[in-house]
């Protein structure tokens, strides 16, 4: 299946890209040009409504509300910047739509087989045994509880490395083969989920066709082309609202991914409730709270509440990063996302477990907070337009199946 038409290499395209995630979509109108960079031309965020006591019916039921709210305003608000330019013909016919915790389900899976003696290798040996990872991978705990008994559907399935006899090697058919390792990236989702996305974004959209993707593998794949391979091992998380993501890279391959239920909006819910003020509130103490300047007769209720919120969110990570370090080595480097208004909170966080966990001092510059910035070498973004990271990580994946034409 083709994300973008066969004759895309040699003129431009205008698609969509969306983020989902557990607390906000995103939607951009982007430009795809051969030979060039994508172009966002327009984009635009939503959150979800803010609950009080977090219910998963009503998350869905309000996520896919703002889908829809997302695309009314991409086709409002983002074609009419085309409509006095020459590109001014051009409609959108594809969709590049990332899935982020909890509406999916992840997992790096590596098989390792000994012959007894040498054997020839074929290609059909090695999809048969990722055929077998595959149905293990639907018996796993994360998929079981994302889907029960659910119709399910599959949206990745990728080989990222084989060894043969401990050697990476693209030649899928090779003599004299002692020891076999495959490392696949599967994802899965609910079907009513998928279903329920794509009719939200056809009502506004009808005549695009809509492919779905894991953030998490997405993220890796613009961080293997923004760090030119130069960090071949590294941390990577993934913020977001409810949710974070935290995933160990080893020799530039994604191998394990551990999820935990804590995001920006369960700390904003925590402190608001430990400090007895609004929610709207919080970001501006959090911000005060760096700089000492909280004051007041409140000043020691709400800087208690935001430790406590600190405190929660460290622990998770702490104990995910135990979990990883199991089976994994974990490198001194990490890159996060999050969005722009915590994101010095959470790399302080994040700094201070780098020093009890890897000895790393202060201010050594091992922990990257992903920003636009980081990211222009592959994305342009519009003078109008907001720069959006969750956004221009699809938009750069997006743009390698548009010159690829393959998905």
């Amino acid at each position: 299946m083709s994300l973008f038409s066969r004759g895309s290499k040699n003129k431009t395209e205008l698609g969509l890209v969306y983020d989902i995630g557990s607390a906000s979509v995103g939607g951009a109108l982007v430009l795809f040009s051969p030979e060039k960079k994508p172009k966002v031309i327009y984009s635009v965020r939503r959150d979800m409504a803010f609950q009080k006591n977090l219910n998963t019916s009503r998350m869905e039921l309000s996520m896919y509300k703002v889908v829809a709210s997302v695309s009314e305003d991409l086709v409002k608000n983002g074609i009419p910047h085309l409509r006095f330019t020459a590109l001014g013909t051009l409609r959108p016919k594809k969709v590049f739509c990332t899935l982020a915790s909890p509406w999916l389900a992840s997992q790096t899976r590596t098989a390792h087989v000994v012959f007894d003696r040498p054997q020839k290798i074929r290609q059909a040996d090695i999809v048969s045994r990722v055929v077998k990872e595959r149905e293990e991978f639907f018996k796993s705990k994360d998929v079981v509880e994302l889907i029960g008994k659910d119709t399910h559907m599959l949206i990745e399935e990728k080989v990222v490395r084989v060894l043969l006899n401990g050697y990476e090697t693209s030649q899928l058919e090779s003599n004299n083969i002692r020891t076999m390792d495959i490392s696949t990236v599967f994802s899965v989702a609910p079907l009513g989920i998928v279903q329920g996305i794509s009719d939200e974004i056809h009502r506004v959209f009808s005549s695009c066709e809509t492919s779905f993707h894991s953030f998490s593998a997405i993220l890796f794949n613009a961080l293997r082309d923004a760090t030119e391979e130069k960090i071949r091992d590294f941390v990577m998380i993934d913020i977001s609202g409810e949710v974070s993501d935290v995933s160990v890279v080893s020799d530039m391959n994604l191998v394990e991914t551990v999820t935990f239920p804590i995001g920006k909006k369960t700390l904003i819910r925590h402190i608001a409730e430990s400090a007895g003020i609004g929610t709207e509130e919080v970001l501006s103490y959090i911000y005060l709270s760096r700089e000492g300047e909280i004051t007041g007769r409140s000043k020691g209720k709400i800087t208690k509440a935001i430790e406590g919120a600190r405190d929660m969110w460290y622990r998770s990570y702490e104990h995910a990063l135990t979990d990883l370090a199991d089976t994994h080595t974990l490198s001194h480097s990490v890159f996060f996302t999050s969005d722009p208004d915590v994101k010095t909170w959470f790399r302080d966080i994040i700094d201070d477990a780098e020093m009890i966990h890897f000895g790393a001092e202060q201010g050594e510059g091992v922990v990257h907070g992903i920003d636009p910035l980081y990211l222009k070498s592959w994305c342009d973004v519009a003078k109008d337009a907001e720069s959006d990271v969750f956004l221009m990580v699809g938009v750069i994946c997006a743009q390698k199946l548009f010159q690829s034409g393959t998905i």
